[in-house]
Parts: C-alpha cells; structure tokens; sequence
C-alpha cells in the first residue's frame, strides 16, 4: 500500500527527469537511469511545461491512498486515448507505470465508471468506395426532399439464437457471477420480417437458407396477407436490401405486379435500416429468457414481435432522419456512435 514517503520519493523521480533533461542528458538515458518509460519522461517534461510543477498533492492524500482528482481523471482519460487501451487489466498496469498512482484495482474501477464505460463493440461493415458513394447518393436524395418514410415499408432477415449472451449485467460485489445455461444443440432461428410507421406487419420463419424461390413464396405470403390493408395503393415504396435471393428480376417484377414501388436501399448499409433497431430490441429481450429447444426459441420470436408497440416501431423509422443526416457528415461512411 502507498505511502506519503512513496509519494514523495514518486516527485523526486519527477524533478530528476526535469534537472537532467534541462543538463542536456537525451530522454532514452534518463528513461534508463530512472528505470521508467520513455514515454512518463516525455509526459513528466509536458506536465512541468504546462503547469511549472509535477508534485502529487499530498492534501489528497488520505493515509491509505491517493484520490483521484480532476487533473488526474484528465491525466488518464490522455492515457487511455493515447495509448488506446481497452481492458482492465492494461488500464490498471498504466496506471501504476505511467501516472505512478499505487490504487487499488476496485479504486480505479470506480474512477472508470466516471469517465467511461465498458461496452460491447458493435460489429462495422467494410465498405468500398462503391458502396461509399452509393450510401452518400441514397442520403443526400432523401434529405433533398426531405422524405419522411411513412410510406415505405422496410424488410430484412435476421437470425436469432438460444445460446447467446452479449448484454452486459450489473451484479454486487460478494453477489455470484450471473450464469446462463448453455442447451445443446445451440439452435438458431432464421425469420424475415417487414415493418412500416403502421407498425409490425408480417413475419415468418425462413425453412432452410434463403433462396429465390422460398423469397418469392415468402413475399407472396405478404402481399396475401396484406391485401386488405394495402391494396393496390401504389404510393407505397418496398425496401429490401442485396441479399442473393433479392436480386433476381424475378422478385423486383413480383414486388411491382403486386402494386409497390422499389425503395432503392444502399449496399452493405444495414445503419440505413431501421428494421434493424427491432431486431436489436427482440434480441436483448429473448436473451433474458430460459429456451430450452427450437419450438420454444420460435414462440419467444413471435411473442416479441407481436408485443411491439407503435411507438417503438416509429420511433425507429423517424430515428433514420437522423442517421442520415449523420451519414452526409461522414461523407458516406458509418457515423461513429459516442459513449453517453
């Protein structure tokens, strides 16, 4: 555990690089003299530049460990940043390195949750200059005429699992590690889905890999089912994406003798998609339930969709507004999200 003569032999190795440095001696020999990296001794000489000192405060010092304060919380959200560190265990080590703070690990937890959070990383599409260009064209075209969707109705499939598990879960401390029981076999679940500002409209389960010939059957099932709804009203726009079975001329002519428009949708753009953001909203949901088998994984499907409200649905679709917006700021490529 740190103590004040710790902390005040830490201040002497920080005058040390700032005497010697100002003798002439190069940074590489007094990063050997002092056993400390290169890279402290070039932020010890930056500190001192830009405040005339690189004393630890020993009013923040309590007897048992040092308090992060404002400066310091700066002085690690710079090294998390500069050096892009990311698990726990990198951040604890710099830590003790670099800022020459000796805290505990549940100490610099707790300043963590402060200036950040751990999450899970979002998977990122690969895009090329094609695809660049498309997505800029797609979005500049309806903020051009400032198109609201309320008349497009957006589909996709998506694959659900039983034996998945990406939410994180707070717990206290002394409580056990949250578990959840692994089935076997790990099952998953293929559906398409369409959704518009009317909300849910239509979902069925994909049997097999999706083909020209099943879509086709899977489309007829939904302008069957929506007839009554629809009509031939011919205002509205049908969204689907690049998927093998969507390309064929055979499927864009059904979808137009069948009264809808094509809704031209950029490649490998699911950001541009708000279906998306439901799957997103089903998935975190079933992943809290106990499925013990493929006929159980299916009715939580169907459950979750048919417990979707309006609302949610049309907030997705406004939310696509703003993306696109976002997108045009990037020039075509993914907008980066930001940690609240």
């Amino acid at each position: 555990m740190e103590n004040i003569a710790e902390i005040k032999e830490q201040n002497l190795i920080k005058y040390k690089v700032i005497v010697w440095d100002n003798e002439g001696m190069n940074k590489s020999q007094i990063s050997k003299e002092l056993g400390i990296d290169r890279k402290q001794v070039y932020r010890i000489l930056e500190k001192f530049e830009q405040t005339g000192s690189v004393e630890i405060d020993l009013r923040q010092f309590n007897g048992k460990k040092l308090i992060f304060d404002n400066e310091m919380k700066d002085e690690l959200k710079e090294l998390i940043k500069n050096e892009n560190l990311r698990n726990f265990l990198d951040i604890s080590e710099r830590v003790k390195q670099e800022l020459m703070i000796d805290a505990s690990d549940s100490t610099i937890r707790n300043v963590l949750k402060e200036i950040g959070r751990f999450i899970i990383p979002s998977w990122s599409p690969i895009f090329t200059l094609n695809h660049i260009q498309q997505r800029l064209q797609f979005c500049k075209y309806h903020r051009n005429r400032k198109t609201n969707f309320k008349h497009v109705i957006f589909t996709d499939e998506s694959r659900f699992y039983i034996n998945r598990k990406t939410r994180k879960e707070f717990t206290l401390k002394g409580e056990q590690i949250p578990v959840k029981q692994k089935q076997n076999p790990d099952f998953s679940v293929m559906v398409w889905g369409a959704i518009s500002y009317e909300g849910a409209l239509y979902l069925e389960i994909i049997d097999g890999s999706l083909n020209q010939n099943n879509y086709l059957e899977i489309l007829s099932n939904f302008f069957e089912d929506q007839e009554p709804q629809f009509g031939v009203n011919r205002y509205w726009k049908f969204q689907q994406d690049g998927a093998p079975a969507h390309r064929p001329k055979a499927v864009s002519d059904f979808i137009k003798e069948n009264g809808y428009q094509i809704h031209i949708h950029p490649p490998n753009s699911p950001d541009l998609n708000p279906i998306e953001k439901i799957w997103g909203y089903m998935k975190q949901s079933i992943e809290k339930k106990v499925i013990h088998n493929k006929t159980e994984l299916e009715d939580a499907i169907f459950e979750e969709w048919e417990s979707l409200s309006l609302s949610k649905i049309q907030s997705s679709i406004d939310q696509l507004k703003q993306q696109i917006k976002l997108v045009i700021d990037e020039e075509g490529g993914l907008p980066q999200r930001k940690v609240n």
